[in-house]
């Protein structure tokens, strides 16, 4: 089995080193990074797996950090603090935090959290392919449905029968239905614009 790739943000380079070579050993590829902004554009150029951000980096701090690699990579990320201070706590949860460890930590302690916190982006992303398919079907549905009120109107013709002749209109064009009904939308959008 292939380990991920793992960026690691610690601002103590002795704790940072030494967290890179244990997670190494167990078979992670590592980035490392000792503040904010590195931690960002090595996300960004790298594009890891999954990123364990500090909370008190230097420059850009880990909870910042954890917005931008959100905004801009989508790289999932856990936090790890020698605080556990509840606003903190609270404030990485709602930047999207998979978890959140007390220091100290080591790469025997870290993995099981990691592999937990990988599982976990997995079933996430999974969440959101779901959620775009289903919000692209009910968007094609609707221009259908919009396109077969329009043809119904125009040709005093049935549902069925309307329906029947935006397939047949497909079929010819060898185009999905959704496509040929959002071209009949359009244009009678276009064609309403022209009339106000």
């Amino acid at each position: 089995m292939t380990k991920a790739r793992v960026l690691v943000a610690e601002g103590d380079r002795l704790a940072l080193t030494a967290l890179g070579k244990g997670l190494r050993e167990k078979g992670y590829t590592v980035y490392e990074a000792t503040d904010g902004e590195e931690a960002a554009r090595l996300c960004s150029q790298y594009r890891p797996d999954l990123a364990i951000l500090e909370v008190r980096l230097t420059g850009m701090d880990g909870i910042e950090a954890a917005r931008r690699l959100r905004e801009e990579t989508a790289t999932p990320f856990m936090m790890i603090s020698e605080s556990d201070d509840c606003r903190t706590v609270v404030e990485a949860a709602r930047v999207g935090a998979l978890c959140y460890l007390l220091k100290p930590v080591d790469a025997e302690r870290l993995a099981p959290s990691i592999e937990a916190a990988l599982h976990r982006a997995a079933e996430l992303q999974k969440l959101r392919d779901a959620e775009n398919h289903l919000n692209t079907a009910l968007e094609s549905n609707r221009l259908t449905s919009t396109a077969i009120g329009l043809i119904m109107e125009r040709y005093c013709l049935t549902r069925e029968a309307a329906f029947e002749m935006l397939r047949s209109q497909a079929r010819s064009q060898r185009r999905k239905l959704a496509e040929i009904a959002g071209d009949l939308v359009q244009a009678a959008e276009t064609i309403n614009g022209v009339r106000s």
